[in-house]
């Protein structure tokens, strides 16, 4: 099994500032799967839904995934919608291990700015987001880790973190 550390939870969950921080004390590279997926369209992930539809945006996610699963001791930082495809999930369990950063979608919502929102297309309505969360749940549930983000700072997560690798012999 190859060691990466996956990042999994919902949008504003703490998945990039928690992944940034986690590389740099393990020393491993990090990836934002959200920003590399933007270079890769070339344009934000809100224009890829309206032009491409979140069916391609999805499809490059998994394609994306199969590279990240060859690579070796990188901390991932997944969009909050890889884990629910079970061929995501297959891929970040063998090869490494996924922490799913738990949160309140209250707390999530407090976290994002305006700009935040505006670049993730599916905040655009509350409910909807609501639901989405809802339907994740069984998705994120199915990780090696669940860690309780909300009122966390990012630097006791990633304690946390590495707490739980050391406890189980992977790092």
């Amino acid at each position: 099994m190859a060691n990466n550390i996956y990042l999994t939870g919902f949008m504003g969950s703490g998945k990039t500032t928690v992944g940034k921080q986690l590389s740099q004390c393990l020393d491993w590279p990090f990836v934002d799967m959200d920003a590399e997926l933007v270079t890769i369209f070339n344009m934000p992930i809100s224009e890829v839904f309206e032009k491409h539809g979140e069916s391609a945006f999805r499809k490059m996610e998994t394609q994306f995934m199969e590279t990240l699963s060859l690579k070796k001791q990188h901390v991932v930082a997944t969009g909050g919608g890889v884990p629910v495809v079970l061929q995501n999930r297959a891929l970040m369990r063998c090869s490494g291990w996924i922490f799913y950063l738990n949160i309140d979608i209250n707390d999530c919502k407090k976290r994002m700015t305006d700009k935040d929102i505006e670049l993730r297309p599916l905040w655009k309505n509350e409910d909807n987001v609501r639901s989405l969360f809802k339907q994740r749940q069984a998705a994120y549930n199915d990780h090696h880790f669940q860690i309780n983000v909300s009122g966390q700072s990012p630097e006791t997560i990633v304690q946390t973190i590495i707490k739980q690798l050391k406890e189980n012999g992977y790092v």
